[in-house]
């Protein structure tokens, strides 16, 4: 079971992340983001923040590769959600 701390750490980073990055997302994906991270539902906003820079056949900016990496590692979810997003070999490949 998580603590509160772990919880908030989540939320923290989360938002650290989507303060680079929120420019470069449309504007409904960034407040759907922000909705779930209201919500408690973190597992649902970095899904839509990875689907989001997929959909635009984007990298994520070099700045926050590294705390996109360790969130999705810390969160325990599939490695497949930011890999692509965050490597220096991908040249905007869409899904």
């Amino acid at each position: 079971m998580h603590t509160n701390e772990y919880y908030a750490a989540l939320e923290k980073e989360l938002k650290e992340i989507l303060l680079v990055v929120g420019g470069s997302l449309p504007a409904d994906d960034q407040e759907e983001i922000t909705g779930f991270i209201a919500h408690g539902e973190y597992g649902l906003a970095f899904e839509t923040l990875c689907l989001s820079f997929k959909l635009k056949c984007s990298k994520m900016p070099l700045e926050v590769r590294a705390s996109v990496e360790r969130l999705g590692r810390k969160m325990k979810l599939e490695p497949s959600l930011w890999e692509e997003i965050i490597s220096e070999n991908n040249s905007g490949t869409c899904i």
